[in-house]
């Protein structure tokens, strides 16, 4: 009885250890699978498994012979076709169907992969945790889970990681120091390893060039190697990102839309295409009155990551439509000049294929990028879900979808329909005009739409818009026609007045042409809408007349330019939406597109400086900071963690206090204690300084040779301490007083690094 209560303390600081590394290692998988509220049940089963392991090793055969009983029950469960093994088959199927892009199976096996992960963990933390091992190897060992886990995309899960910290101080500290171990348990040099260190030296000493020569190949192997880790691991740098200002469709900037544009003819890609393809380049939320930015799209997130599959498939719509299944279409971009690092795709990517080098990421916007430029000769191939309101039964599959229950779209509302509080209510009151006989959200887009393309003209040959105009009220009130990023514009706009989620997107139209290979140039760029539909998600709307396919959608054939009222304001009407103004980006905005388009009958002139208020002047929309999206804020630390770090650092320092040698000898009790408490403190302070007690060594004759070794008196405390155990004598005063000044002056030569490494040795150290 009494060896198994000096056998307690041991195990139960075992256990402790296997919990927390178990706790640090388990806890971000769990995270990063979808499972978090499975975390408290970890939590349990974790310690359960722990203190089991405590418990058996209490008895050297007792832990071996439980296991192998336990392993023999599973086997013949096994082979009945049940039991822990049988489901750990069915739960590794599970992962691999999670890595497959079916996540359900890992979510409805959740119990069993809590179950086994916490199991099979801690008894791979309690093997580490063994005293026996020299603590390099579960450092190095834990260190690498953590870097792989890190890399795998754990980062915001980075938190829970750290009950590892106070476990490797535990097991660095629960390790046998060199004077407690007994020689048979000191670590020794095995031979292996020396035979293994002697090959490596032959090995690197004959493939080593000469000096200052590399071979071209390995060199070339660890550039890219290098540049792989780089691009999928640590892709931070600033990216180059589309804007129509680089094939002339800004004329004024990218702050600034509006002004004649001067688009080049340079041919930028060939698409292999059969049909008419919008090919999104920027994606953009916010309006300032002078131009669209992107304020939700700081993070950035590598594509083919399976631990951010769920993200992506959310992004690129995978499960829209919800009550549809619609074919895939494919096609393939040939790049014929060097740009930006946009991969320019149609929506709802279902499939991406890059070429050599070409590492795509994604951000909240949905865009794809790599992380480099693109250069001349770059090819992908994608495949996608065509979604323009002109397709063949968009209609009919719109009004299908409306009634659906869709958990996206609350959010896609709050998100999208936000606008600057500067616009003037003559805008507020076209759209409700326009959309006051709809009864349903494709019918107001469409209505919003058709209202652009008959009431307005395409033309390249604009005024310059007044800087302290709104750009949208510019175009429907006064200038009446324009280009693309005109009408994409107003079309935004007004979706968001008619409280339908829009944005704004920029990229090129291709349409296909005879051999099924179109050459896309600088002309083809173009500004579109794309709006949330109830049940369908993001639908491509393009109001810019004379461009696009014609509607085959299966709505009503919109009216005769002449038949189109213009719309006018309702009497009375006082409700005026009250938006959000948006912010500056850090990011510029580009402009669009090409070919010219038959003249629009237009709308009377109503006066562009008309506000809300009377007679108050249009004021130039003030941007503010853009707001940081929820998403891109990693999750807090639970409360309960905070407060297990906090009672295990002051656990700690509670160690560290009570375990200071003066602090003991004070609290010895009786001399001879006190005097063994401050020699074993000298020994250590001797190990530290590199001056050791031998094996062979008597306390009289390791003092002579210290005392030399390190100028410090040591001879008196020796006497005291020889007499004191092989003679039983009481101890002097004088000895204890000697004592304390030579641990003193000893302490007082200890770096601040040796003096951690004491305090933390004295800590746990066995006594």
């Amino acid at each position: 009885m009494l060896r198994l209560r000096k056998k307690l303390p041991s195990a139960l600081l075992r256990a402790l250890i296997a919990w927390l590394l178990a706790l640090g290692l388990g806890m971000p998988l769990l995270c990063g699978a979808g499972l978090h509220f499975l975390l408290p049940r970890y939590v349990l089963i974790c310690a359960a498994a722990a203190l089991c392991c405590a418990a058996l090793s209490l008895k050297r055969r007792l832990l071996p012979l439980a296991l192998g009983t336990m392993i023999l029950i599973q086997i013949v469960l096994f082979i009945l076709g049940r039991g822990f093994f049988r489901q750990t088959l069915t739960l590794g199927r599970a992962l691999l169907l999670l890595l497959r892009d079916l996540p359900l199976a890992t979510v409805l096996h959740g119990d069993w992969l809590c179950l086994q992960l916490a199991v099979y963990l801690t008894l791979f933390c309690d093997a580490l945790s063994s005293p026996d091992i020299d603590a390099a190897l579960p450092v190095t060992i834990v260190a690498g889970i953590l870097s792989t886990e890190w890399m795998m995309g754990l980062r915001h899960e980075s938190l829970y990681m750290l009950p590892v910290l106070p476990a490797l101080l535990l097991i660095y500290a629960h390790t046998y120091s060199y004077q407690s171990a007994p020689p048979s348990h000191r670590p020794r040099t095995s031979p292996w390893a020396v035979a293994a260190a002697a090959l490596l030296l032959v090995l690197s000493v004959l493939i080593a060039p000469p000096e200052g020569a590399k071979n071209p190949t390995l060199a070339h192997l660890a550039d890219e190697l290098q540049e792989m880790i780089n691009d999928r691991f640590f892709f931070r740098q600033e990216r180059a990102r589309y804007s129509l200002e680089s094939d002339g469709w800004m004329p004024l900037g990218n702050h600034r839309l509006g002004g004649e544009p001067e688009p080049n003819e340079d041919l930028i890609m060939q698409v292999e295409t059969s049909e008419t393809a919008y090919l999104r380049g920027s994606i953009l939320d916010a309006y300032t009155g002078a131009y669209w930015y992107d304020s939700i799209s700081a993070r950035r997130y590598y594509w083919n990551a399976a631990l951010q599959q769920d993200l992506r498939d959310e992004l690129t719509q995978k499960a829209y439509p919800l009550a549809a299944s619609l074919p895939a279409q494919a096609l393939t971009v040939h790049f014929a000049s060097g740009g930006a690092s946009t991969l320019f795709t149609p929506q709802r990517v279902r499939a991406l294929s890059t070429g050599a080098r070409m590492t795509p990421y994604f951000n909240l916007s949905s865009e794809i990028f790599i992380t480099r430029n693109l250069q001349p000769g770059d090819v992908y191939t994608v495949s996608y879900l065509p979604m323009k309101a002109t397709d063949s039964g968009m209609a009919a599959l719109a009004e299908q979808h409306a009634a659906l229950e869709d958990p996206l779209y609350e959010k896609a509302v709050a998100q999208y329909t936000v606008l600057p509080v500067h616009i003037q209510q003559e805008i507020y009151e076209i759209a409700a005009s326009v959309t006051a006989n709809c009864a349903t959200d494709w019918q107001r887009a469409v209505a919003l739409r058709d209202y652009l393309r008959n009431n307005f003209g395409y033309t390249t040959e604009v005024e310059t818009p007044p800087a302290d105009v709104d750009f949208v009220a510019w175009f429907l009130l006064a200038e009446k026609q324009g280009y693309c990023t005109y009408f994409a514009s107003a079309m935004t706009v007004l979706s968001r007045m008619a409280g339908l989620p829009a944005r704004y997107v920029e990229g090129y139209l291709v349409k296909p042409e005879s051999g099924g290979v179109t050459n896309v140039h600088g002309t083809n760029a173009h500004a579109w809408t794309e709006i949330y539909l109830k049940g369908l998600g993001w639908v491509t709307f393009d109001a810019t007349p004379g461009l696009g396919d014609a509607d085959r959608s299966g709505s009503l054939p919109p009216p005769a330019p002449g038949d189109t009222p213009t719309p006018q304001p309702p009497e009375g009407s006082s409700s005026t939406p009250s938006p959000t103004p948006t912010a500056e980006p850090p990011e510029s905005t580009p402009s669009p597109t090409p070919s010219t388009a038959p003249e629009a009958t237009p709308t009377p002139e109503p006066t562009p400086t008309a506000t809300p208020q009377e007679d108050a002047p249009s004021p130039t929309p003030q941007p503010t900071e853009p707001p940081t999206p929820p998403e891109d804020q990693p999750p807090r630390l639970p409360w309960l963690w905070l407060l297990l770090i906090l009672a295990l650092l002051l656990l700690l320092a509670w160690r560290v206090r009570v375990t200071e040698p003066l602090y003991r000898a004070a609290h010895a009790g009786d001399d001879a204690k006190a005097l063994l408490a401050l020699w074993t403190a000298i020994l250590q302070c001797a190990v530290l300084l590199r001056s050791p007690m031998r094996p062979v060594d008597t306390p009289l004759r390791f003092a002579e040779r210290a005392s030399k070794e390190l100028s410090i008196p040591l001879r008196e405390t020796a006497e005291a301490v020889s007499a004191l155990r092989y003679g039983r004598h009481p101890v002097r005063r004088g000895a204890l007083k000697a004592a304390r000044e030579a641990y003193g002056a000893l302490y007082e030569r200890l770096s601040l690094p040796q003096k951690l490494l004491f305090a933390l040795k004295n800590a746990f150290s066995k006594r």
